[in-house]
């Protein structure tokens, strides 16, 4: 498309009657720009996102255009979603999901607190806008908006949607703005790993999730602890008329249990260092208490990300090969401002979500003779029966503990794929929509280019035929496309990504996948001002406080914020067992030494320069 991008706003708009919204309409919150103006230096990383890169302020902030790492496939000049290479439509969605991946149990080395920790990062780093315009009705009506949905079709002979008589699944576009010469959509959280499930991307989220006192976020309490605040208003939430409705820096909380158990236990241990930071500095007020333990638990967040989740994601010799994995204080000079840290469509889209294959249907709640199984269709947007029972969150994360994971591969559990966002049909029957199918959908409304365009990216051979796969797929995986789609070039990049064969017996995703995965951690590492140990800046820790944040584990988390761990495993993103991995007491693991961060007289606990503190 052309580089000027004006002239196809006119045309386009009224046609795709607000699907897209033109950059140079919406006057800066969707595109970077230089009318950014920072102050500095600053102490503390602005929630917005803004002013980390300093050569281009508004690069990675909140409510911007995504990168890509591979050019948009549009199926016509309005933005049509990409066709098949003899211009007919691609197949259903729901058609593929149902002849590629059905359910078989395939468990993996790695627990259920490796996948929804996954879940946890995926929105830290995105958040897809909707359109502008919303739709006025389901998308799966006949007088549905046609430009504004991409409704997935059901045969009628579906072996699960038939009984319902459901012959569509409704699916609405996102939103898009156009930035240089293609069309994007946007991310409205911080585009960096911060946390921002936590704290928010917008300063007003913030304020409304502050306590006011202390530093503290606040909480409702509860007879085992703390718990998120109810949301104000949740009628405009997926829980409404549901409690308790969680309210946190990012809206899907209560997407599931596991989940806002993962949220409870940030919360937690925010409030708990923020208590230690005030008892040791009594003349700090509610504004510095709450923005040091901000930046602390930031710190612990990123450390345990990259030094011990990462390494099951990547395999430990990429993590390592890459530099990726914190070791000590990393100079100022390791900070890359020319490096894009901006989340690629290709991975939130794409390649990370090769983590859903991993998901179980059935969650383990409870540890021992009391441990039982939950079905994750019945608890979709309604986390507190489990949660808040009494010893609720404990055996929440008992189970993700204690459980394995499913492998990454195209063996899919039918409460993805049938129970997705379950509800309660007139009969009673449940039925949900389909998780797997949305992602291929979702990657053809964001012009995801095809699985072929990915494998040419990573390295490998443009396939000409569908045996050419065989160098990373099975026969029977080959056969399977063979029968659902017309040529080679049209197999979606979800779709081949899943089928893949690892390169190495310690990687967890094939080769196209990893390729866009972990070129994406290593720019948010490298192109991210703030990370924890780069050292040099105003805002830097001490090589101290560097060293002990790096004591940070997800072990110590829980034993830190749960009363009732007396052990974890000390590695509780692999199963117990695996490379050596045990439970260990709760005492022999290492702690982050808060006692750094005290002022003594004229010497604060912070070095490297003048600053702005708010």
């Amino acid at each position: 498309m052309a580089a000027d991008m004006s002239h196809v706003c006119v045309l386009l708009v009224p046609a795709l009657l607000g699907l897209l919204q033109c950059g140079w309409a919406q006057s800066g919150p969707a595109c970077p720009s230089a009318e950014v103006r920072c102050p500095g230096p600053l102490r503390y990383r602005p929630v917005d996102g803004s002013c980390n890169n300093l050569r281009r302020p508004s690069l990675g902030r909140a409510s911007s255009p995504l990168k890509r790492v591979l050019r948009p496939d549009y199926g016509d000049e309005f933005g049509a979603p990409r066709k098949s290479r003899s211009g007919r439509p691609l197949p259903s969605t729901q058609e593929i999901v149902t002849k590629l991946f059905p359910q078989v149990d395939h468990p993996f080395h790695t627990t259920h607190l490796f996948v929804l920790w996954g879940q946890l990062v995926a929105h830290d780093f995105a958040r897809i806008a909707i359109p502008l315009n919303r739709v006025t009705g389901p998308c799966c009506d006949a007088d549905a908006d046609s430009e504004e949905c991409i409704p997935i079709s059901v045969p009628r002979d579906d072996p699960f949607y038939a009984q319902f008589n459901i012959v569509c699944l409704p699916l609405t576009r996102t939103n898009t703005t156009a930035c240089g010469e293609d069309i994007e959509q946007v991310s409205e959280v911080t585009h960096f790993l911060d946390a921002s499930f936590l704290y928010g991307s917008a300063e007003q989220t913030t304020r409304r999730l502050r306590d006011g006192m202390g530093g503290r976020l606040r909480v409702q309490r509860a007879d085992d602890g703390d718990f998120p605040p109810e949301v104000a208003d949740s009628s405009a939430t997926p829980c409404a008329g549901r409690t308790p409705c969680y309210d946190a820096g990012d809206v899907r909380v209560n997407q599931n249990p596991m989940l806002a158990a993962l949220q409870t236990l940030w919360l937690r241990e925010h409030n708990r260092v923020a208590g230690v930071l005030g008892d040791m500095n009594p003349l700090w007020n509610d504004e510095r208490v709450f923005q040091e333990a901000r930046r602390i638990v930031v710190a612990e967040y990123q450390h345990i990300v990259y030094h011990q989740w990462l390494q099951w994601l990547l395999g430990g010799d990429r993590v390592h090969q890459m530099g990726l994995s914190p070791h000590g204080p990393s100079p100022r000079s390791a900070y890359r401002d020319d490096v894009d840290p901006r989340t690629a469509n290709d991975v939130t889209t794409g390649g990370y979500r090769a983590l859903h294959s991993m998901v179980q249907g059935r969650f383990l709640v409870g540890a021992g003779a009391e441990r039982r199984a939950e079905r994750l269709g019945g608890h979709f947007h309604q986390p507190g029966p489990v949660l808040q029972a009494r010893g609720g969150l404990l055996a929440v994360l008992q189970g993700l503990v204690h459980q394995r994971s499913q492998d990454q591969d195209r063996w899919m559990d039918n409460e993805v794929t049938q129970q997705y966002e379950a509800a309660a049909a007139p009969d009673g029957r449940r039925r949900g929509t389909n998780l797997a199918a949305i992602d291929i959908q979702r990657g053809r409304d964001h012009w995801l280019p095809g699985y072929n365009q990915y494998r040419e990216h990573a390295g490998l051979p443009r396939a000409r035929a569908f045996n050419d796969l065989l160098d990373t797929l099975g026969r029977a995986d080959v056969d399977a496309l063979r029968d659902v789609y017309e040529h080679v070039d049209d197999v979606d990049y979800y779709v081949g990504g899943l089928m893949e064969g690892r390169k190495r017996s310690n990687f967890l995703l094939g080769p196209t996948f990893q390729a866009v995965v972990e070129d994406q951690f290593w720019r948010w590492r490298f192109g991210d001002r703030f990370f924890y140990n780069f050292v040099g800046f105003p805002h830097s820790f001490t090589k101290e406080q560097i060293w002990t944040l790096q004591k940070a584990s997800a072990g110590r988390l829980l034993c830190d914020n749960v009363r009732g761990f007396q052990t974890v495993p000390r590695d509780p993103f692999i199963k117990t067992g695996f490379r050596g991995n045990e439970d260990v007491p709760c005492d022999s693991l290492p702690e982050v030494d808060l006692s750094l961060w005290k002022e003594h007289g004229d010497q604060p606990a912070y070095g490297n320069g003048d600053f702005d503190f708010y």
